[in-house]
């Protein structure tokens, strides 16, 4: 149970945090506030927040 959870975790916050930081980016450039070059940056962040997790980084800060 706690893994499918964690799991489940994982790939919402895989799915959202690019959508998240393009939002903010478009403030500072105007071309991502819509059409294909938001798509492809939330895209392009997608893929490789899920590369960074399918690899298994390893926890920062570990004693």
């Amino acid at each position: 149970m706690m893994g499918s959870l964690k799991f489940l975790s994982g790939v919402i916050k895989v799915a959202s945090f690019p959508v998240l930081c393009v939002t903010d980016l478009d403030k500072l450039f105007p071309v991502l506030e819509s059409g294909w070059p938001r798509n492809v940056c939330i895209f392009a962040s997608t893929v490789v927040l899920s590369f960074l997790n399918y690899t298994g980084l390893a926890i920062v800060g570990n004693p």
